[in-house]
């Protein structure tokens, strides 16, 4: 029993051998294969399932809300109506199962949830295969008339959808600087609206620096440069090559500038 117990574990470190080898040799590779089962598992211990809740489904999606925020619920139908064909029709995808989109009624709340820090300012988020969004009654600067009118013009949706089908796509395998960038092109390119403007690019970041060191960067030059090569890679080659770089990426191979640009 003990020698078949030590062969198991052997066969188990030989393994573990083996996808460090591969991991070192071929990243993308081993991301594109295990990532549906991390996002699986990490989807399922991110999101427990809310008491009190109610539910609403739409085509692909499923809201679920807190019972008094029905209102809240039906705001964020009519921005899926309006908006998330269009995204889908961008990237000729179609999700293979529903799409759960949870609505916090507080912000700390959502914030535990998602395991983020209580400083931060969230209104959605996109994470391990679903889409939270807070209402919008809780939003720092949210007027106090007319809140369905300033969802309508400012809802978060677009972006996480973007990020969702990104995700699902890549399956995993893309820098933040990327799937930032075309979640805040396709906010531009669908409602209009490009929170970077204005923004000045002084020294430009590079795509290695962008790719490995995103989140330490100054954030408003990272996203501002990160749309603005979104963009012109749209502007050049036209909306079907941002899918064909991510499919490459669903296939394995790391981002550079040799991907991006012709």
């Amino acid at each position: 029993m003990r020698c078949k117990k030590n062969i198991l574990v052997l066969i188990a470190v030989i393994l573990c051998a083996v996808l460090a080898v591969t991991f070192c040799f071929f990243p993308g590779k081993v991301k594109v294969t295990f990532y549906p089962l991390i996002k699986a598992v990490g989807g399922a211990m991110v999101y427990d399932e809310n008491e009190g809740y109610s539910s609403i489904g739409w085509n692909d999606f499923i809201i679920e809300y807190p019972k008094d925020k029905r209102d809240v619920a039906y705001m964020v139908l009519d921005s899926l109506k309006s908006d998330s064909r269009r995204v889908y029709d961008f990237f000729s995808y179609r999700p293979s199962k529903p799409v759960e989109i949870v609505i916090y009624d507080n912000a700390d709340d959502m914030r535990d949830a998602l395991h983020i820090s209580r400083n931060r300012t969230v209104e959605g988020a996109y994470y391990m295969g679903k889409i939270t969004i807070l209402s919008p009654y809780e939003w720092p600067d949210a007027p106090k008339m007319d809140i369905e009118g300033y969802f309508r013009a400012s809802s978060p949706l677009v972006h996480e959808i973007t990020h969702m089908v990104v995700d699902e796509m890549t399956r995993g395998n893309v820098p933040v600087w990327l799937t930032e960038g075309i979640a805040t092109y396709m906010e531009y390119r669908i409602m209009g609206y490009d929170w970077t403007a204005g923004i000045d690019v002084k020294e430009p970041y590079s795509i290695e620096q962008l790719t490995k060191n995103f989140d330490k960067l100054d954030e408003y030059q990272a996203y501002r440069q990160s749309f603005l090569i979104v963009k012109d890679m749209v502007d050049r080659y036209g909306d079907k090559y941002i899918v064909s770089i991510l499919d490459s990426m669903g296939h394995g191979e790391e981002i550079g500038a040799k991907l991006l640009y012709k």
